[in-house]
């Protein structure tokens, strides 16, 4: 399935065949999705290619081809189907976070507020205080937004769940309509993307170029056009459909990306959750199928990266991108609280009452985990698991002119500098050219998370054939 000058996922396939095109070994396992009772409803050793419509992993004797996708809702299997977790399970740990989580007021924080909207939906006398959610119990929210501040993005997951669970029919699930509003004016005046144009008067902080980065802000872009497809975006001037066009393909060329190559911020158990958050974002709260479809089988092998390496629920990996916050204890980990709930394989209790993960897992109605991932993640015996990430060239290679770049990546073409750069390849020398470029064009030197690399650039005079040299 994979090239050397391409990497291609074929999208007609489904979730099984997803997960064995991209788990490596692991994928001997998973080939054969099992039922709740742990026994297999496939046979492993099958290979035959599946044409037929995108859905979900399904019993060998059931014909999918003559049924085509009408709606989102009805493009995985339903919760509860034979080779997906046990509902009653799954519902019975939704019961046991919400009942934790929304022991803390949460006003101010979205996804918090999320977990009372959830609890709200789920039982009709549940009472919370609501209208405690204000513009100003939201005043910082709104503030790191307006700024143009890093990690904006991760607040504009938890806007999309709070429009999604806060327009409800009863008063505990129904947030006020100045607030609203208020999300609405921030998701139409955002900007999406670091080559959008820039205001002479602002500058952008966010990384918009790691893995995790990539997928959330294309994620809420996609649901923003989704949203409002008849407003015009205030720094693109586009429309919603526009944006929401635009920004499919990204979504599912990150998916295929992750099929191929791996994960770049492998094991990493802050950011792993950041690819968990968006793609289960998308899975429940998109319209298109193909996006709904493609999502759930990103999140499949997201949480088969995270079984694979899991023990009593801590991430057990080597792994890229962490820090002293996350690694000196497993319940510091951004991915305990989903692998608690997912897997269940601890007796410790949730260290978070405003765990994004596993607020967004409650109020799910279309995914569900496949059981073996599960199996996979409890499963006590001695395993091997063979896996890629990322993409290898020899930085310390001698100088050359227009060199050859793997996967067709050319080094040259700014379209692919987001590529490079979520593999950490800022201070590669084939990519300085196009990079002082790119900070130029975007005055990206005189933005907070430039400062040290505008150091660095300095002692070269800005010059790339000098960059090039030092690098």
């Amino acid at each position: 399935m994979q090239t050397d000058d391409q990497f291609s996922l074929p999208f007609a396939i489904n979730r099984r065949r997803f997960l064995i095109a991209g788990a490596g070994a692991t994928a001997a396992v998973v080939a054969g999705c099992s039922n709740g009772d742990g026994q297999p409803t496939t046979d492993p050793t099958d290979t035959a290619t599946t044409e037929t419509t995108m859905a979900d992993s399904v019993p060998a004797d059931t014909t999918i081809a003559a049924q085509p996708l009408s709606a989102a809702a009805a493009a995985l299997l339903a919760p509860g189907s034979p080779g997906l977790m046990d509902e009653a399970t799954y519902q019975a740990r939704v019961d046991e976070f919400l009942a934790f989580a929304t022991t803390v007021d949460h006003s101010s924080n979205p996804s918090g507020i999320n977990a009372h909207l959830g609890l709200a939906h789920r039982d009709p006398d549940y009472e919370w205080n609501i209208d405690g959610v204000t513009l100003e119990s939201l005043a910082a929210v709104f503030a790191q937004i307006d700024a143009w501040e890093d990690t904006r993005d991760f607040r504009f997951m938890d806007l999309h769940w709070m429009l999604a669970l806060g327009q409800g029919d009863t008063p505990m699930t129904t947030l006020s309509p100045e607030v609203i509003a208020a999300i609405d004016e921030r998701m139409i005046a955002n900007r999406y993307r670091y080559n959008d144009p820039l205001p002479a008067d602002r500058l952008d902080n966010l990384w918009f170029w790691s893995e995790n980065h990539l997928i959330i802000n294309l994620a809420i872009e996609y649901l923003a056009g989704q949203r409002y497809p008849d407003e015009t975006f205030a720094v693109t001037g586009l429309t919603g459909a526009e944006h929401l066009e635009r920004s499919k393909p990204g979504i599912i060329e990150w998916i295929t990306e992750r099929a191929d190559l791996g994960f770049f911020e492998w094991h990493s158990n802050v950011y792993m959750l950041k690819n968990v958050t968006p793609l289960l974002m998308l899975a429940e709260l998109a319209d298109d199928p193909e996006i709904v479809t493609a999502a759930a089988m990103g999140l499949d092998l997201a949480l088969v990266d995270m079984a694979a390496h899991n023990h009593s629920g801590g991430y057990t990996a080597p792994r890229g991108r962490t820090y002293k916050k996350d690694k000196m204890s497993s319940l510091d980990e951004d991915t305990f609280g989903t692998a608690k709930f997912v897997f269940d394989d601890t007796t410790e209790q949730y260290p978070s009452t405003s765990d994004t993960g596993v607020t967004y897992f409650a109020s799910a109605k279309r995914y569900r985990p496949p059981q073996v991932v599960v199996e996979i993640a409890t499963d006590e015996a001695p395993s091997v698991v063979r896996e890629r990430h990322g993409v290898y060239f020899d930085g310390s290679s001698p100088l050359e002119d227009n060199p050859v770049a793997p996967y067709g990546k050319d080094f040259s073409d700014p379209a692919n500098l987001s590529f490079w750069w979520s593999l950490g390849a800022l201070g590669m020398w084939p990519l300085a050219e196009v990079g002082v470029a790119t900070m130029d064009e975007f005055r990206l030197w005189e933005t907070s998370q430039f400062a040290e690399i505008n150091l660095l650039a300095q002692l070269n005079d800005y010059d790339p054939a000098k960059i090039r040299v030092w690098e």
